[in-house]
């Protein structure tokens, strides 16, 4: 592989790893609110 291939495999694979992050992270909301009306369940997203 070429390294331009293998840095875009890098970056798809920590973007597999944010997004089961944030499943984990949510498991449970059934709702946008739950997310907003809890002080202690707000996540911050970075980019």
């Amino acid at each position: 592989m070429y390294n331009e291939d293998l840095a875009i495999r890098d970056r798809l694979e920590e973007i597999l790893e944010s997004i089961e992050l944030i499943q984990e992270w949510s498991n449970g909301m059934t709702d946008l609110h739950d997310f907003m009306i809890s002080p202690g369940r707000v996540m911050a997203f970075n980019a």
